[in-house]
């Protein structure tokens, strides 16, 4: 295997954001494969299958139904939301949007998503605290691009209290 832990940080901000103890962390242990796509190679990065041992608990979910435009997966009530690992597949896509929000009694948010039309996924965390402490840090929001069309997709999204992360 072919396992890689990155720093989740930026050299621009690093020794100004608003911590007391630490300036940034490691991402969650990952493993690297070369998916081959058509006539060429893409490197796939996907969480170790280790993370499984640490699960505390399971609440699944055989179908979402979104009304208005959005649904609430789950609350504080049942789960620990400074912890989460949330997977999930989208079927059918079509040539649209797709919006993803977390948010909390604060009033921040972070949002993640696919953008098919423009073909790009992308991160905005334009809400997501305090943004004082940097110009740079969530100016704008972040995409990363894709070639391939799809109609279906697993989605992955990972929290630890002060991180997330999208696979």
């Amino acid at each position: 295997r072919k396992l890689f832990v990155g720093w989740m940080s930026n050299w621009q901000y690093a020794n100004k954001v608003p911590t007391q103890k630490w300036r940034g962390s490691m991402t969650l242990p990952r493993e690297l494969k070369l998916v081959k796509v058509a006539n060429h190679f893409k490197v796939s990065s996907q969480p170790v299958r280790e993370l499984q041992n640490y699960v505390a608990k399971t609440i699944k979910k055989d179908i979402l139904k979104i009304e208005d435009k959005k649904t609430v997966l789950i609350d504080k009530s049942l789960v620990d939301l400074s912890k989460l690992d949330i997977q999930f597949t989208m079927k059918n896509l079509k040539k649209d949007n797709y919006t993803f929000s977390l948010s909390n009694s604060s009033n921040n948010k972070i949002s993640f998503g696919i953008n098919k039309k423009d073909k790009y996924f992308f991160i905005d965390r334009r809400q997501s605290g305090d943004l004082s402490f940097s110009d740079v840090f969530a100016k704008q929001i972040s995409k990363a691009p894709f070639t391939e069309d799809f109609d279906k997709m697993d989605v992955r999204v990972i929290i630890d209290k002060t991180s997330i992360e999208v696979f």
